[in-house]
């Protein structure tokens, strides 16, 4: 591929003559990847069937393909906090469903009580009795009902703990930078919804940040999991001879400088 750069401009990795896609980070390159929507250099996605572009998530067909059976697939795996959340929020939900069940039919079963007992008890005591029936059997309801209710706002948080646990997963594997796009057809989600599942993980910008590509396309950036380009030492021409000298000169080099520093 003519058009494929020495190196990432977005990460610095080097990148191999012809490589489709940056092996540090992922960026795609080459014009026959040029999403002609939204005109952005980007992967496609596959979802029901069909690739979308990866950037603006409309039917296109692209050389590299994220999802499927290509090569250059990234499978997303549930980390265990992830598994974790999952199913706590399942149980959670689960109680909080079987506890506003019992709640509902708590509050019915003391209103029809109540009512009996005032049509069968005569006088003031089916009216006490009635009461009484009454306040139990609302009174149980409503506090079943609100722990349901307690339930039910624990599992969502734990369902967007594990959504935030797999977008981390997802980042890990695209090297530290996705699109609500990629977010969006790896977790089977609206693309509207992955993008503020994205921008909530921003926060001040430190971990998570937003960049915009020449081409306008939009991407969140996990600053601690990108790839960092391997460091070379440059070794100058006077260590290249004091590897070469003999023992003795480099413990009397070494001697030296220790004075020095002292």
């Amino acid at each position: 591929m003519s058009d494929t750069p020495r190196s990432c401009p977005t990460c610095g990795t080097s990148v191999p003559p012809g490589a489709p896609r940056c092996p540090g980070c992922g960026r795609v390159f080459g014009e026959e990847n040029r999403c002609p929507h939204c005109h952005a250099i980007a992967a496609v996605i596959e979802r029901r069937g069909t690739t979308v572009c990866a950037a603006c998530g409309k039917p296109r067909v692209g050389t590299v393909t994220l999802g499927g059976d290509r090569p250059s697939v990234v499978a997303v795996t549930k980390g265990a906090a992830g598994k974790r959340a999952g199913t706590d929020a399942m149980l959670s939900r689960a109680r909080g469903r079987t506890q506003r069940g019992f709640g509902v039919l708590s509050l019915a079963t003391g209103i029809v009580t109540a009512a009996l007992l005032a049509m069968i008890v005569p006088g003031a005591a089916g009216v006490a009795l009635a009461v009484i029936a009454g306040l139990f059997g609302v009174g149980v309801g409503a506090l079943t009902i609100r722990a349901g209710a307690r339930n039910m706002e624990r599992a969502r948080g734990l369902d967007a703990r594990a959504e935030r646990a797999a977008v981390e997963e997802l980042a890990r594997a695209r090297g530290g930078a996705l699109t609500a796009a990629e977010v969006a057809g790896a977790l089977t989600m609206k693309e509207a919804d992955a993008d503020a599942l994205l921008t909530s993980l921003v926060g001040d910008g430190s971990r998570v940040d937003v960049e915009v590509s020449d081409e306008g396309v939009v991407s969140y950036v996990f600053h601690d999991l990108r790839p960092r380009p391997a460091q070379v030492r440059v070794e100058s021409a006077e260590d290249e001879a004091l590897e070469a000298a003999p023992a003795p000169a480099r413990a009397r080099r070494a001697k030296r400088a220790d004075s020095e520093d002292t």
